[in-house]
């Protein structure tokens, strides 16, 4: 007689990827780069931040625009894409037509992107860009 078992924890929703995503300030006990525009450098952050342990990290951003850079970046580096092509040029709609395991991988590394007095401005770019 065959016993069926399920493995599985509870069914819970996917994270939303802008949930909570854009922030004024840094959260304690996140690693936070600054991120100015250099490809280069946060292709190098991102590679370590996506294996890292721990809770995630935070990105700060001047605007809209390269808060789009660095969630295709952190999409990038998850799926073995080419991170500073991918941040020199994101594909939003990419982004948007993430599944929902993409997306809760997405927001389990990158916890935030802090945008100072900008946050509204960044979040309502995120939601144009069809994030």
């Amino acid at each position: 007689m065959a016993i069926d078992l399920q493995l599985l924890g509870p069914a819970r929703e996917p994270l939303d990827l802008l949930d909570g995503l854009v922030v004024a300030s840094p959260p304690e006990g996140r690693r936070l780069f600054e991120y100015d525009g250099d490809a280069i450098a946060l292709a190098e952050f991102l590679v370590w931040g996506v294996h890292d342990e721990g809770p995630g990290f935070a990105v700060r951003v001047a605007d809209g625009a390269a808060a789009l850079a660095v969630v295709a970046g952190t999409v990038a580096a998850l799926t073995g894409f080419d991170i500073p092509s991918a941040v020199e040029s994101p594909d939003a709609a990419r982004l948007a037509a993430l599944n929902p395991m993409a997306r809760d991988a997405v927001r389990e590394r990158l916890a935030h992107l802090v945008a100072g007095d900008e946050v509204g401005a960044v979040a309502q770019y995120l939601a144009e860009a069809g994030l």
